[in-house]
């Protein structure tokens, strides 16, 4: 298997994290440094790194607040599409479980995603203390 399937442990209510992870002024603290996001199913977003010059942009599939989201995956340096599929479970009345899975090609692009994910998930957690 090559797909990237994670866990974390959020130290927030999972309709913060929600926030978080849809609205780009929340976005933009943890994660790109601009970009545009439209958070309903079938709209598009954008993110973008103005230190390296990268561009993420995609669509959702699944917005379901605060539970559940899925959206397709392209930077515009490459060719490739990945599905990523996020599920948020209360773990506590401050705490939420996130799950990230998200389709890869290789093994290669596989270990990439995850340590993206994995830095920037922790970079989310620090944000919400």
């Amino acid at each position: 298997m090559d797909d990237v399937d994670l866990e974390f442990e959020l130290p927030a209510p999972s309709d913060v994290v929600f926030e978080y992870l849809t609205r780009i002024d929340l976005l933009t603290t943890w994660w790109p440094t601009g970009g545009r996001t439209d958070p309903r199913e079938g709209g598009e977003y954008v993110l973008e790194w103005d230190g390296p010059g990268v561009t993420l942009r995609g669509r959702y599939v699944v917005v379901d607040p605060p539970a559940r989201l899925q959206f397709t995956w392209s930077w515009d340096h490459d060719d490739d599409e990945s599905v990523v599929s996020i599920e948020l479970m209360s773990s506590s009345v401050d705490s939420t479980s996130m799950r990230i899975r998200q389709t890869a090609s290789s093994v290669e692009e596989r270990d990439g995603y995850v340590e993206g994910w994995t830095h920037f998930v922790g970079r989310l957690a620090e944000r919400l203390r």
